[in-house]
Order: structure tokens, then C-alpha cells, then sequence
């Protein structure tokens, strides 16, 4: 998928009709490496285009905003690093193996609670999401997922408005919390705040003794961490797991409420 995206972002660049979105394209590829330091504002004034003219290409790219392309590029930037730190066939081993080994794991973990928590998550009036840094990513393509089931999200990865996030959630809406260690401390603090309330909350972590966790019925464990070089607390290929798995498991409820063209997963 991120090798697709960035694929259009050269077509574009080199051949589209599209004014905007040609130059809008041409300033990421020239700017690839320092991406992370524009906004979406800093963006349209250089280009001379629009915010909007930019969620807009964004959209085209398959992503729901600026916010959705930047982790894109920041996740493709870490495989890049992961591959130079190691030849290619060393890391491609390690690589399947930790996956194979981490998803295993995932599975057997989760085996007699996801089907509970599908269903807490299907009948949730709101769906109020809770993760930063590169959790975020795999936030974005989750809500890409379940909007087509017309489930209601809510989410970004600004941990001021997801503070805010704490004081509106109701009973009957639903919270998911993604933390491999809960060592953020505005994190941290989040999930006393929605532990403390009379709501589901769904925890995706490793760290499933915390005491603020209040229902341990619904944590999805994750295991060890996946990255090849063990220095950074992640699991990325079980967080997608746990998501994916879920959302395969709404279509199953919701099959009968949604056109076929929605079941396309990409």
C-alpha cells in the first residue's frame, strides 16, 4: 500500500492534467526526506494552492487528509532505515520471522475475545479512538476501513483534543486504546480518564497488568516486541492484526447492510 502511494505521488508529479495537484505532488517528492517539518498550511502557502485543494489530493491517494499521507511517509521512512541497518536478506529473515512469530501470538491470545469485542464495537453509538506517534497510521487506515459500515469515529492524533475526547464519551459509546507501554504519560493520563468512566474501553497493548486497565476482558495482548533491531517498543504488524481482524469480523455482522463494492478491502 505505501509503496502504491508513493507511486502516485510521481505520476502525478510527472504527467497529471491536474495543475494543483502537479505541483502539490512535485513539492513532496522535492521535499520528501523534510516533510515532517511542514504543515498542511506551510504546504499551501509554498505551493500556492489550498488546504482543501490538498485533503482533496490526499483523498485521491486512497488517505482521509494530510495528517494520513505524513505517517505514509514517516512509516516508509523507518523500513528504509530498518533495511539500511542490515543487508537486505538479513533483514528480510528477521523480518518474517518476527511477524510470523508476533501474529501467531496475537492470534492465540485473542482467540476467545475478539468475537465479544466485535460485537461491544458494532453496537457502540461512537467509536472514540486513542494512540499516537506511529499507532496513528494504522488509526487512519482502521477508520478508512469501518466507515464504510457507516460506524461512527472519532479521532486524531492530537492529544489535546483527545483529552477532550474524555469529557464527551458516553455509555453508550465505545473507547479503543492502543499503547504498547503506556510510558506517554498524556497517554497514561487519557486512559485513567476513560478507565474511570462507565463505558467499554478496548486496550491493545503489552502491557496488560497496568493497574489503570479496568476491564482486562478486553485487552488484545501484544507480544514481544517486532522491530529488527530491538530498540524500539513496537508491534506494528500485531496492532494491524488485531484491526484488520476486527474489521473482517464487522463485515461479517454488517454483510447484509452494505453494498458489495463496500466489501472491497485495499
Amino acid at each position: 500500500m505505501i509503496k502504491n502511494i508513493l507511486n502516485q505521488i510521481n505520476q502525478i508529479a510527472k504527467h497529471s492534467d491536474n495543475i494543483s495537484f502537479k505541483i502539490i505532488a512535485e513539492f513532496i517528492v522535492n521535499n520528501f526526506e523534510d516533510l515532517d517539518s511542514y504543515t498542511i498550511f506551510d504546504v499551501s502557502k509554498l505551493t500556492n494552492t489550498s488546504a482543501s485543494t490538498i485533503t482533496r489530493f490526499c483523498k485521491k491517494l486512497g488517505l482521509s487528509g494530510y495528517k494520513s499521507l505524513y505517517w505514509t511517509i514517516q512509516t516508509h521512512k523507518k523500513m528504509v532505515e530498518l533495511q539500511n541497518e542490515a543487508p537486505y536478506e538479513e533483514v528480510q529473515c528477521l523480518m518474517t520471522e518476527n511477524i510470523i512469530n508476533s501474529i501467531s501470538g496475537s492470534a492465540c491470545i485473542s482467540k476467545h475475545k475478539i468475537e465479544e469485542i466485535v460485537k461491544l464495537i458494532n453496537d457502540a453509538k461512537n467509536i472514540f479512538i486513542f494512540g499516537v506517534g506511529d499507532d496513528s497510521f494504522l488509526i487512519h487506515l482502521f477508520i478508512n476501513w469501518v466507515i464504510r459500515l457507516n460506524l461512527k469515529t472519532f479521532y486524531t492524533n492530537d492529544l489535546t483534543c483527545q483529552n477532550s475526547f474524555t469529557e464527551i464519551i458516553s455509555d453508550k459509546d465505545i473507547a479503543i486504546l492502543i499503547s504498547y507501554s503506556f510510558e506517554n504519560k498524556e497517554i497514561n493520563n487519557i486512559a485513567k480518564k476513560i478507565n474511570e468512566k462507565n463505558i467499554n474501553v478496548i486496550t491493545i497493548t503489552n502491557d496488560e497488568i497496568n493497574p489503570i486497565i479496568k476491564n482486562k476482558d478486553h485487552v488484545l495482548k501484544l507480544p514481544m516486541n517486532e522491530s529488527v533491531n530491538k530498540t524500539l517498543d513496537e508491534c506494528y504488524f500485531s496492532k494491524l492484526y488485531y484491526l484488520r481482524v476486527i474489521y473482517y469480523k464487522l463485515l461479517e455482522l454488517n454483510k447484509n447492510k452494505v453494498s458489495l463494492d463496500k466489501l472491497c478491502i485495499n
